[in-house]
């Protein structure tokens, strides 16, 4: 997204103007400006979908204590048990899209 954000600023401007809404306009909106940018190809490079992985492992790294606060809060769960059954697992589907991500 990040990229695509880049290369179409009304895009950008559309995205972050909703990142807080959660009415169904806003989240109609959000989708109708990604498919704007699905449909202008900026999603098809590999170069693209390589670095969408990359944050999206970033971020699950990065916000690791806040995924596991929040497994706590909502489901009970250990720090543990949300890493092994959760957020770890999220992490090898990342690694596993990476490493095939040219063949698929």
């Amino acid at each position: 997204l990040a990229t695509a954000c880049e290369k179409l600023p009304e895009l950008k401007k559309s995205v972050e103007a909703r990142v807080t809404e959660t009415s169904d306009k806003g989240v109609e909106d959000a989708r109708a400006a990604l498919k704007k940018a699905f449909d202008k190809g900026v999603t098809l490079p590999l170069s693209w979908r390589r670095s969408q992985l990359n944050a999206f492992m970033r971020m699950m790294r990065e916000g690791k204590d806040e995924l596991l606060t929040g497994l706590k809060k909502d489901l009970n769960r250990s720090h543990a048990e949300g890493y092994f059954l959760e957020t770890n697992l999220i992490e090898h589907s990342i690694q596993n899209a990476l490493d095939h991500l040219e063949e698929w």
